[in-house]
């Protein structure tokens, strides 16, 4: 329950940050990803959640012996 938490919260706090950049730095034509307020909240969303799980995944690899 606590994976699934963790998960809900870096979604938020990546679509947030998706929407802020969209709000501070989005060109208004010419730009299909930043122009448009869902797509970079959706697209936020996801390279966060990516990230955490790309981190997740590293941390639950057992250590190879060197």
């Amino acid at each position: 329950m606590k994976k699934y938490l963790i998960y809900l919260a870096t979604g938020l706090l990546g679509a947030g940050g998706g929407y802020f950049y969209w709000a501070r730095f989005g060109c208004t034509n010419g730009c299909p990803l930043t122009s448009s307020a869902p797509l970079m909240t959706i697209y936020g969303a996801l390279v966060a959640l990516t990230l955490v799980s790309l981190i997740a995944s590293r941390k639950r690899k057992p250590q190879e012996p060197a």
